[in-house]
């Protein structure tokens, strides 16, 4: 039977009994629904989708929170230099592009003792693919080049190795460099970064846009998954500022008090709150990507400079948007590319106001949440409350609008 359940393509149900009488033979047909259910096995249309107990601690509207999230999804703005998470999850869920896809193995390890031993060279020892080709940056893959991996005889684990190379098959991100800044203003332009480095990734001594050392999974079915991310660090405990789950709350050397900024409504004081929202693994792994200088951002930008490029914008504001859209299309500007409403309105929207409202106070904090003295002018180097705590607001927006993307029949 364990045969015929690998080979079946349905989701094994969480608590469908199964009478040992009932159980067909070994050599039973699977076709239809009925004869899968016989397994104990269904539809992921019949599983509940797991959730935060605490969700409604934080957002007042769902179906405006997936909006959110899908814009946030969606959105070119995003990227230091126009990439956007749908850059890499656009086909099913994931990646199918063939050219500047191949990375070496920058995490390859070597030493016993786990010590990181980053391999920097393409292909194999020749410097070759599988197809024979020069192996490296910018490079087209084709049906020859897999698998990575080859034997005289695929069916024996121990015949000679044919080809070998440590490279990957992932995903192109950002040309990277050093943050500067992010354009001020109601503008749809890209951040100011440093020069790309061309030492690794490049075409003729012009440098491509970087590879990241892992490849792209999908989204589809993802928050079926306890953890995320290919290591697991994407905890299933969201804190509302990185992937780490609890650890993320602990005080380091470059943020003594981390947690997000809640407003008290008695008196409009601003407090650091450590959070912890179970079930939430997929807004843990939402908010790595936008920071990674491999992924979506030049070196050194924090959360808050994305929430304040993007606050003020147009979600979508250089991207057409279908009127067909079950989420989005009701949402479209009369333009057809961007939305009605500015990113700032959809958070409004979405979320308690205890995480936002202070506006009208004034106060100004740093980009780790810190107060600024009160009378502090709105500038460049410091933030509202709704920009600090954007890492929140992009995390949970994220994980409702990917809670949506189940393949139900599967």
């Amino acid at each position: 039977m364990s045969r015929i359940l690998k080979k079946v393509g349905y989701a094994l149900a969480t608590a469908i009994p199964i009478s040992l009488a009932n159980i067909p033979s070994a050599n039973a047909v699977i076709v239809t629904p009925d004869d899968a259910r016989l397994f104990g096995l269904d539809s992921l249309a019949t599983v509940p989708v797991p959730e935060p107990v605490n969700l409604v601690d934080f957002i007042q509207d769902r179906d405006a929170a997936i909006a959110l999230g899908k814009a946030l999804f969606w959105d070119q703005q995003v990227g230091s230099d126009g990439n956007a998470c749908a850059s890499c999850h656009f086909h099913a869920g994931a990646d199918s592009r063939v050219k500047n896809q191949l990375s070496p193995g920058l995490l390859r390890v070597t030493d016993p003792d786990g010590v990181g031993d980053a391999d920097t060279t393409f292909g194999d020892a020749a410097g070759l693919t599988a197809s024979a080709a020069i192996a490296g940056p910018n490079y087209t893959l084709n049906a020859n080049d897999f698998p990575l991996h080859q034997l005289a005889d695929p069916l024996d684990r121990n015949s000679a190795v044919t080809f070998d190379s440590n490279d990957v098959v992932s995903s192109q991100g950002t040309f990277a460099g050093d943050f500067i800044n992010i354009p001020l203003g109601r503008v749809e332009a890209a951040d100011t970064c440093g020069p790309a480095d061309p030492s690794l990734f490049h075409s003729g001594g012009i440098a491509t846009r970087k590879v990241e050392p892992r490849n792209t999974p999908t989204t589809i079915n993802a928050v079926f998954n306890h953890r995320n991310f290919w290591d697991g660090r994407a905890n299933n405990i969201f804190n509302g500022l990185n992937p780490l789950g609890k650890r993320g709350n602990l005080p380091t050397a470059v943020d003594a008090n981390p947690g997000i900024l809640v407003m008290n409504p008695a008196d409009g004081t601003v407090a650091t709150v450590a959070i912890e929202i179970d079930n939430a693994s997929l807004a843990s792994q939402a908010v790595g990507p936008p920071l990674s200088d491999f992924e979506m951002s030049c070196y050194g930008r924090a959360f808050a400079d994305l929430g304040k490029k993007l606050v003020d914008r147009i979600p979508l504001a250089n991207q057409e948007i279908d009127r067909a859209d079950s989420v989005l299309g009701g949402l479209r500007a009369n333009r057809g590319t961007g939305l009605r409403n500015r990113y700032a309105t959809m958070i409004r929207q979405a979320f308690h106001d205890i995480y936002w409202n202070t506006v009208d106070a004034g106060l100004r904090f740093t980009a780790d949440g810190e107060p600024l003295p009160a009378g502090t002018v709105a500038d460049a180097t410091n933030y509202s409350q709704m920009e600090v705590n954007f890492s929140l607001f992009w995390g949970l927006a994220i994980q409702m609008y990917e809670a949506t993307l189940i393949s139900s029949q599967s």
